[in-house]
């Protein structure tokens, strides 16, 4: 089921790609799946950078790794 959605998360991020003249921007959080939400210190969180950190390992495993390398793919036509 994850590969499916995978795939067609790839196919929504090629059609974007194509339709906006060869761009694409990612935000970590929601491109990579990020198991928690990130949020920069401020007020409103006490200044706290326990949540404000990236998980980049995730770029080594599994389909996060997959997704990782099309996007690096198809930037390198842009």
């Amino acid at each position: 089921m994850i590969f499916k959605a995978s795939s067609l998360l790839k196919i929504i991020k090629l059609i974007t790609f194509t339709t906006s003249g060869g761009a694409y921007l990612n935000f970590m959080g929601n491109e990579f799946a990020h198991p928690k939400r990130v949020e920069f210190p401020m007020s409103s969180n006490e200044y706290s950078f326990h949540l404000a950190c990236r998980q980049w390992e995730l770029l080594d495993k599994g389909v996060h790794k997959h997704i990782f390398n099309f996007d690096k793919g198809y930037n390198e036509l842009g």
